[in-house]
């Protein structure tokens, strides 16, 4: 229940971000998918549950948010989870790095599905020009994407939240107890 509140401030958080910040901050075309990012290095930290219904809400506010048909930015991150899922193991043990790759992957793999259902349910997107807004956005998730998951990593160890098995990777080995010097006395 905790990493569901503390969730839905950080998608509040996430969609002023997006939508009123970075617009005046960044030129148009280098604006990243903020979103997407940060849900995606959510479903690497957090418990399985929370990660995919993060994801889900991030497609319904981009499809409450956007201009586009409603449902396709639902149903294409539900996809990229389905897919990211079937790699899970790899990318949770490697931690803040395997965050970064799993958001630039499906960064462009939503991004891509995305225009590919806009083409199949008669959407007016021009073929070309979409396509190379998805490698822009994949590009700008390979950029951004690192510092965001280290900085995602730090903010889910600090509220709590982190797998268990990401906890144990952030402690280390397991040290020996050390030996106590025990004094020696003389025999006389």
């Amino acid at each position: 229940m905790r990493a569901f509140f503390w969730l839905s401030l950080l998608l509040i958080g996430v969609a002023v971000v997006q939508d009123a910040l970075l617009p005046s901050l960044l030129p148009a075309e280098w604006i990243p998918d903020l979103g997407l990012l940060v849900a995606l290095c959510a479903l690497v930290y957090l418990p399985r549950e929370a990660g995919v219904a993060f994801v889900f809400a991030v497609g319904l506010q981009a499809d409450l948010l956007g201009a586009g048909p409603f449902g396709h930015w639902t149903l294409s991150c539900m996809i990229t989870v389905t897919v990211l899922l079937s790699i899970e193991r790899e990318w949770v043990a490697a931690g803040a790095a395997g965050a970064w790759m799993a958001a630039t992957l499906g960064t462009g793999l939503a991004h891509g599905l995305y225009v590919l259902l806009g083409r199949l349910w008669g959407a007016n997107a021009a073929g070309q020009a979409a396509f190379a807004q998805v490698g822009w956005v994949t590009l700008y998730a390979l950029v951004f994407g690192a510092p965001l998951a280290w900085a995602f990593a730090e903010f889910f160890a600090w509220m709590g939240l982190l797998r268990p098995a990401l906890i144990e990777k952030r402690r280390g080995p397991a040290r020996p107890p050390r030996r106590r010097a025990t004094a020696r006395v003389a025999r006389s």
